[in-house]
């Protein structure tokens, strides 16, 4: 049998697989859903979807815990900072 042109399900899947790799360009899964539209969609393609906006839902809240843990520890270098240079000024002060 002749290979023909992919299915909508196989350019999805294709798609999503580029995009798990780390590193790999653009978004080629965004760009081909606005193309085909969700109407054309059938249940295995809802569920790469949804498969696919859950790991994107895990890595962007393993990088907002990531940002509030750096926050915090910016915050408390910078709170200790100012104490050693208040300290600095007040033994400068009593020599």
């Amino acid at each position: 049998m002749a290979a023909g042109p992919p299915s909508i399900k196989e350019e999805i899947e294709m798609c999503i697989d580029e995009e798990l790799v780390p590193g790999s360009s653009g978004n080629l899964g965004i760009d081909l859903l606005a193309e085909i539209g969700l109407e054309e969609l059938n249940g295995l393609e809802m569920e790469i979807i949804r498969r696919k906006l859950l790991v994107v839902t895990e890595r962007l809240c393993a990088l907002e815990d990531q940002d509030a843990t750096w926050h915090f520890k910016e915050v408390v270098f910078f709170t200790m900072m100012v104490l050693v240079c208040i300290a600095n000024l007040w033994l400068w002060m009593r020599q």
